[in-house]
């Protein structure tokens, strides 16, 4: 099954067009990582397998245009797919694109937009 992010809850940005597949990831290389942590994996070809925490997972291939999504194992598949494909996989995304991702909240003054962040979590 092939799918677009076209979901209303997905970014629909041209730039972070993927065909997205849904079946078995493909088998991490033997070799070690480029870098790695507790739930993403990058490998010297530049393909990335993403974990969610709650169980499932993707890979991106190392052209950046296809997402396999493995949900098998999820405690709850709805939530593992928004936070593999609408939380995770973008940033990564944006990333590999040149594009700088991050995460702020906006407010309309005089018609101009004024983004405010900070740091991620509670505390």
């Amino acid at each position: 099954m092939t799918e677009l992010m076209t979901d209303p809850d997905m970014p629909t940005s041209p730039a972070l067009h993927v065909d997205i597949r849904h079946g078995d990831l493909p088998a991490p290389p033997s070799a070690a990582p480029r870098d790695q942590g507790p739930l993403i994996r990058i490998e010297d070809d530049l393909s990335i397998r993403i974990a969610s925490p709650i169980g499932g997972a993707c890979h991106l291939d190392a052209a950046g245009r296809r997402v396999t999504l493995n949900l098998a194992g999820a405690t709850d598949v709805a939530a593992a797919r928004q936070i593999l494909l609408a939380d995770m996989l973008p940033g990564q995304l944006c990333h590999r694109r040149g594009l700088l991702p991050f995460s702020a909240s906006a407010v309309d003054i005089g018609g101009r937009a004024v983004l405010v962040t900070g740091v991620s979590g509670r505390r």
